[in-house]
């Protein structure tokens, strides 16, 4: 277990070079976006070289009903689709050449790029929330990143 975007992955467990696949489930909206290269870098110091290993990636799309709520709520923003919640954790939401560029600055090509979005009706208030996901694969670097230096 580490802090993604400040500890190096690449130890005596993980070694530079092993991971075939790295899923990415609602991480990176979580982190804050000056740190989001340093963690991808991270991920990248681990992955198969020769883009052999792959990413998959699920996370907040911008647009999403969420989003909106939080965007009404004084002291919720953080900066441009960065937002706190109620319960202190932070959310991001990606537009998809954000998401694309994280990772293609990296060396790690795009594969595939999808916005689902899901319509859920809450029967008792009659309310219509539309939901917004981004999802992702992209092939690992050629040359894996070095990990970052702990502070």
């Amino acid at each position: 277990m580490c802090d993604v975007s400040r500890e190096p992955m690449a130890n005596t467990h993980i070694p530079p070079g092993c991971v075939d696949v790295c899923t990415m489930v609602f991480v990176l909206s979580a982190i804050a976006p000056d740190r989001m290269p340093d963690a991808i870098r991270n991920v990248s110091s681990v992955m198969r070289t020769g883009g052999e290993g792959r990413v998959l990636l699920r996370d907040y799309a911008a647009g999403d009903l969420a989003q909106t709520r939080l965007g009404t709520r004084d002291g919720r923003k953080l900066g441009d689709n960065f937002y706190v919640r109620g319960d202190g954790t932070r959310a991001y939401y990606f537009e998809n050449r954000f998401i694309k560029r994280l990772f293609t600055d990296r060396g790690m090509p795009l594969e595939e790029l999808q916005v689902h979005e899901r319509a859920i009706t809450n029967r008792g208030k009659g309310q219509r929330m539309e939901r917004r996901w981004v999802q992702c694969i992209f092939a690992s670097a050629e040359v894996p990143e070095a990990p970052v230096s702990l502070f």
